[in-house]
């Protein structure tokens, strides 16, 4: 047995799919060391930056509102600046969205089960949610003047561990937190 497979038979028994206990696992006793997971001390840091996957998306749907209005029964002096000005605002929004400044979040949980979340140089939002919905993710709550405060993660920008990170914050079991991907049945 390998140190990382000797590691990974610490806390639980092995299972494989068609034999019950691991062999590994049936040859030693069981070691229940490790430590219950507590979410009272959940707190750890995200990082957000813009997406490139969503300026891609912005451009892209400046460009088919272009391309209706476009093919539209407008008459042409209508047509051109029409198609530009949304055009142009796509272009606006995706250079807007990529020229916001990357910044951490720093997710918590307080003993009641609250989550707080505070990212420096912004309002910490009080009373927050967190979504996780497939490969994407969000946490909306209310800053101290009573605005909505929101952020997201695209797929480009949120790793696979953050997002359990986040899964788990949350409480959510994986079944209210958005459909799976592959399911097994029969």
């Amino acid at each position: 047995m390998t140190p990382k497979e000797a590691l990974s038979y610490v806390c639980s028994t092995a299972k494989t799919i068609s034999c019950g206990n691991g062999a590994w696992a049936a040859n030693s006793p069981t070691n229940r060391s490790c430590a219950p997971l507590s979410s009272e001390s959940s707190n750890f840091l995200i990082e957000w930056r813009p997406s490139q996957v969503l300026r891609g998306a912005l451009v892209c749907l400046g460009g088919l509102a272009a391309l209706s209005l476009w093919m539209s029964a407008l008459p042409l002096t209508a047509k051109v600046p029409l198609a530009a000005l949304a055009l142009g605002y796509g272009l606006r929004l995706a250079r807007r969205e990529g020229s916001r400044p990357p910044f951490s979040v720093r997710i918590a949980t307080d003993e009641a089960g609250g989550v707080l979340v505070h990212a420096p140089g912004r309002p910490p939002m009080v009373a927050a949610s967190i979504r996780v919905r497939g490969p994407m993710a969000s946490v909306a709550g209310r800053g101290a003047d009573g605005r909505l405060l929101r952020v997201h993660w695209w797929p480009d920008t949120l790793p696979a561990g953050s997002r359990r990170a986040l899964r788990l914050v949350s409480g959510n079991r994986a079944a209210e937190t958005g459909p799976a991907l592959a399911t097994m049945s029969g």
